[in-house]
């Protein structure tokens, strides 16, 4: 077991992805930290890929460190992706789509 040292921040804060393990919450569109991270999907790809009702769940290298995304293609959809993630249902791979 290793100690974790939390430190949340408000997606502007962040300067430099590379330096942390990061969970980010909320789709690309609402979360300017997504598009810092070059396998995550743009605004526009994510609202061509998918639509009202839909989220993702999405694991990448982040240099060093790891990136962990949680998106719905709305708030409502991001909450859903979230309680599936509590509860570890349907999870594996690097990317799941709800």
């Amino acid at each position: 077991v290793a100690d974790i040292d939390i430190n949340t921040m408000f997606d502007d804060e962040v300067t430099d992805p590379s330096a942390y393990n990061l969970i980010l919450i909320g789709g690309p569109c609402i979360n300017s930290a997504v598009g810092l991270i070059d396998e995550f999907p743009t605004c526009d790809e994510y609202r061509q890929q998918y639509a009202a009702g839909d989220a993702i769940v999405q694991l990448v290298e982040n240099g060093d460190k790891v990136a962990l995304l949680v998106a719905g293609y709305n708030a409502e959809d991001t909450l859903a992706a979230a309680k599936r993630i509590e509860k570890k249902q349907g999870l594996s791979g690097n990317l799941v789509t709800l």
